[in-house]
């Protein structure tokens, strides 16, 4: 099943990969989850493991942050590959 397919935005701009944005939407659902959850294990780790624990806690900081970079350049993201698309497409013929 090809869940790619141009739809219609609020603004009536043109967006061809909608789950793209649902699969974003669900990761940084996630990634919030393990967020709190590795704050949670912070607060109950002492002694050798902590800095493990607060070095885990900084990576899902940073994929947190770099998954809502990703998020908010999803529609440039998105013309670039329709570009790119179209570039391959006219250059094969197709």
């Amino acid at each position: 099943m090809n869940a790619s397919r141009v739809v219609t935005g609020a603004l009536g701009e043109r967006r061809k990969h909608p789950a793209r944005r649902e699969t974003i939407a669900v990761l940084v659902e996630h990634l919030s989850l393990a967020q709190r959850t590795g704050q949670w294990l912070a607060n109950e780790t002492h002694g050798d493991a902590y800095s493990s624990v607060r070095e885990l806690n900084e990576h899902l900081h940073q994929a947190q942050c770099k998954l809502r970079a990703i998020q908010n350049n999803l529609p440039l993201l998105v013309e670039q590959a329709a570009d790119g698309a179209n570039s391959r497409s006219t250059l094969t013929g197709t």
